[in-house]
């Protein structure tokens, strides 16, 4: 799976990502949200963001992006992220998720 981190990302949880054998790149610093969107389209990654902007499906229509995956952790701790980020990666494929928003938390999960 391809994954392009919002700059809100933690880098632990980057790492982590990485040495799991993920794919992922990293949004350029003080980017927009139009400039993130622009490139996850081109790289055909999906969004790993909080930003609660690219949950506004008027914005950001899911059907237009390769997916999205936004984290909802209050307070966000990796070490509560990271498993469910894992659970949710293997029970989907990058091609499940195309064109999807997630709504990723503690308790699980939900995908529109």
């Amino acid at each position: 799976m391809k994954l392009l981190a919002d700059e809100n990302i933690p880098d632990e949880l980057i790492e982590l990502l990485l040495n799991k054998g993920y794919e992922i790149i990293t949004a350029p610093r003080a980017s927009k949200d139009h400039e993130i969107a622009l490139i996850a389209r081109k790289k055909r990654c999906v969004i790993l963001t909080q930003d609660r902007d690219f949950a506004n499906i008027i914005l950001y229509p899911p059907k237009s992006l390769h997916g999205v995956i936004r984290l909802r952790f209050h307070p966000p701790v990796i070490s509560d992220i990271f498993p469910a980020l894992e659970d949710l990666f293997n029970k989907f494929s990058p091609e499940d998720l195309d064109g999807r928003l997630v709504a990723l938390q503690r308790n699980g999960f939900r995908i529109r």
